[in-house]
């Protein structure tokens, strides 16, 4: 049986010519990175190095005998460099957390989630057909909000944990809340993969207008994106507000997910079938259409898309508060450090378990991040589990109030904000 080197694995870390190792054997992945159902830049952001906590957090155990095929050999040791006790406390704890059923899902608690949502858009069109403008977009963006957490555990395949199922599952969420399947998939297992690098994860990516963190002022070249996030005096300008712009431009940010979502539905590489998820996104202007013409006058009409619009930007702060305080990086994160890596580009938020309805599992991003095949109503049990280990271990577990990190969060765009606004006029121009 071949016996492959570590020097010699790192040699194939291009598109042409693609090893992982994953528990210590080598595979050649190449021709199955245009197939991979998580995407191409994941592969591509493993190529030549460890794989093997990736794989197993994407996963299920069943998955192992597809490997064969792409099989090597052995590599000259099991590790790179040994594991860190990090590392080896995180597999335990996943290998005890699968024996313990905490991968089942209660259908019951779907089954209830789904009547709270057929609830809210009934609430939504009632409410409409009587003129009641601002109730109607406030409710409807909620049920958008609480939609997309269904969407979210679909797309990690943490609901039937099969993927062409989860996949049905969420069509039928793309056709509701109006963002792309492909889209999304495209994006978020990259964020996993590499999560807060400022260079690789598209989370984090959005300049000129925000920038989380100064590296940015080094004009990056986006490897998701394929192009340098230019840092010239115009967004220099605009970083500098940035801690004032941020919450209005979240109130217009889902505009832009409707234009990517369809972007890579009619150009990019789609999950399902490409009709299918166009006509998933037809169907969500059709019926949100249906509600809009509810209103009695034009001007209802107007203000009604632009508050619902403007409401739904609590998702997009939930979102950020997982990330944008925490320690961003260039370039690809250390091999066998998944924990340590999660642990640093990831927070949460603390929050009464009555509660959890809002923030969708959000608040235990920590959680998630380490465990993302983990249904939702797992998360804070295992979260009572994973803190005391952390603290064990002398790694960081940031867990403030939700109003809390908030104000974190606003601190540290402003900070950002005031070292590009020190840069002055330094900056070349356009």
């Amino acid at each position: 049986m071949p016996v492959i080197s570590w020097e010699e694995l790192a040699r194939h870390n291009t598109s042409e010519s693609l090893y992982v190792v994953i528990e210590g054997k080598a595979y050649d992945v190449t021709h199955w990175i245009k197939d991979h159902p998580g995407g191409e830049l994941v592969l591509k952001h493993m190529a030549g190095r460890d794989a093997t906590d990736a794989f197993l957090a994407f996963h299920r155990p069943h998955v192992r005998a597809y490997l064969s095929k792409y099989f090597l050999g052995n590599m000259e040791t099991s590790a790179k460099h040994a594991p860190s006790q990090a590392t080896v406390r995180f597999r335990q704890l996943a290998q005890s957390l699968e024996k313990q059923g905490f991968y089942k899902t209660s259908y019951a608690y779907y089954l209830g989630f789904m009547a709270w949502l057929i609830l809210l858009l009934s609430a939504a069109f009632y409410m409409a057909a009587y003129g009641c403008t601002l109730p109607a977009a406030v409710t409807v963006a909620l049920f958008w909000q609480q939609v997309a957490f269904i969407g979210h555990d679909a797309g990690h395949h943490a609901i039937t944990h099969q993927r062409h199922k989860d996949n049905v599952l969420g069509l039928v969420i793309n056709a509701f809340v109006g963002i792309g399947l492909s889209w999304w998939n495209n994006t978020h297992n990259v964020h996993h993969t590499v999560p807060n690098s400022a260079d690789c994860d598209a989370d984090i990516q959005f300049m000129p207008l925000i920038a989380n963190s100064p590296l940015y002022f080094n004009s990056l070249f986006s490897k998701y994106h394929d192009h340098e996030l230019t840092f010239d005096e115009t967004a220099r300008r605009l970083i500098s507000y940035q801690h004032l712009s941020f919450l209005p431009l979240l109130m217009i940010a889902r505009y832009g997910l409707y234009l990517q979502s369809l972007k890579q539905v009619l150009g990019g590489r789609v999950y399902v079938h490409r009709w299918l998820e166009l006509g998933a996104q037809l169907f969500f202007f059709a019926w949100y259409g249906l509600l809009v013409s509810l209103l009695p006058s034009v001007g209802d009409r107007v203000l009604f898309v632009l508050a619902s619009h403007a409401a739904f930007s609590i998702l997009h702060l939930q979102i950020c508060l997982s990330h944008f305080t925490c320690h961003v990086y260039e370039g690809l994160p250390p091999e066998n450090e998944w924990m340590a890596t999660q642990l640093s580009g990831t927070m949460n938020w603390s929050c009464p378990t009555w509660l959890d309805w809002f923030h969708g599992g959000l608040q235990f991003q920590i959680e998630h991040h380490l465990f993302p095949r983990l249904p939702r109503h797992h998360l804070r049990k295992v979260s009572e589990m994973v803190r005391p280990l952390c603290q064990e271990l002398g790694l960081r577990y940031h867990s403030p109030p939700f109003g809390a990190a908030i104000v974190e969060l606003l601190s540290s765009l402003k900070t950002t904000a005031m070292r590009a606004r020190d840069m002055g006029s330094k900056v070349a121009p356009l």
